[in-house]
């Protein structure tokens, strides 16, 4: 299986990357640890980090399924769409 998954070099501390290749299909593993919103500058370094997965995620949604888990530390329901 090693074979299969290459880590690769997008994201940063916080959001690491993985591509699962296979003959049929690639698909792209995000793990994402979102910082609280509890200040104006965790909330600075919130946004930083919603933009750089959102960057990811438009680089490889035409060639790769993607697959984001992670500790997203906010509460969806209560958030306005971005």
């Amino acid at each position: 299986m090693d074979h299969l998954v290459i880590k690769l070099d997008e994201g940063n501390q916080r959001i690491q990357c993985v591509e699962i290749a296979t003959e049929d299909n690639r698909f792209l593993v995000v793990s994402v640890y979102m910082p609280s919103r509890n200040t104006h500058q965790s909330e600075i370094k919130f946004q930083e980090c919603k933009d750089q997965l959102r960057e990811i995620i438009v680089k490889y949604s035409a060639s790769h399924e993607i697959i984001i888990g992670g500790d997203m530390n906010t509460d969806l329901s209560t958030q306005a769409p971005c």
